[in-house]
């Protein structure tokens, strides 16, 4: 029997943190039945105020090629609709649906775990992605390894006030909610991105239509 990449990488992620592991596939298979059918919860799709206002922030920074982390199950994430197909790259731990199969190249990996050499991309998203990750300051460390010196990172993320820093070496030994292992707040967020040398370029938060914090980072040349 042939392993594949995907199975490999479900099982050294496991073996790396495996009382976390156990929460976190309790809510993928959650978020699976969720976005079934592309409601408009799901936040990338039609319907979706916020997936609107994050298009129209980040049209102005995107360029070259991108890599949406996380991107999702629709055949082509709402906020990349305008953008060339050629230059889009997804990656999710989602398989395809066949009712509504992707229109752009996505590859079934862990954002843990990105399957591309250092300095591929020149825009890397995640959109509401980051708290799903099962570590996700290793997903951080992935994102700014592949992206080129000056490459801009962009994310919307929700944060959670007083939410305690997240370690999946020592998870919680309950999930956050049926949805997420944890929650974001914004200092130690804030932190883990600047430790892989990204740059706050911008930020903007949001009560309406959804509580949000939308971000531009750089990463440091040299």
């Amino acid at each position: 029997m042939t392993i594949t990449p995907f199975a490999r990488d479900r099982h050294r992620l496991q073996a790396d943190y495996p009382d976390a592991f156990v929460l976190w596939e309790q809510c993928e298979r959650e978020n699976a039945r969720a976005y079934a059918g592309l409601p408009a919860s799901e936040c990338s799709v039609d319907g979706n105020a916020m997936a609107l206002e994050f298009k129209r922030i980040i049209a102005e920074y995107l360029r070259g090629y991108v890599l949406d982390v996380g991107s999702g199950v629709q055949p082509v994430p709402l906020y990349l609709r305008d953008y060339p197909p050629h230059r889009i790259w997804g990656v999710d731990p989602l398989p395809d649906d066949p009712a509504h199969p992707r229109t752009y190249r996505c590859i079934q990996a862990f954002a843990e775990l990105l399957p591309w050499r250092a300095e591929v991309f020149d825009t890397v998203i995640a959109a509401t992605s980051l708290d799903h990750c099962l570590s996700p300051r290793r997903a951080i460390s992935e994102i700014a390894r592949s992206l080129r010196g000056g490459g801009l990172f962009l994310c919307w993320v929700r944060h959670f006030p007083d939410a305690p820093e997240y370690d999946p070496r020592d998870p919680p030994a309950m999930p956050a909610d049926e949805h997420h292992v944890f929650h974001f707040d914004q200092p130690w967020f804030e932190r883990w991105c600047a430790e892989e040398r990204l740059i706050l370029w911008a930020r903007k938060e949001y009560t309406s239509p959804k509580i949000a914090t939308l971000y531009v980072w750089s990463k440091f040349r040299g």
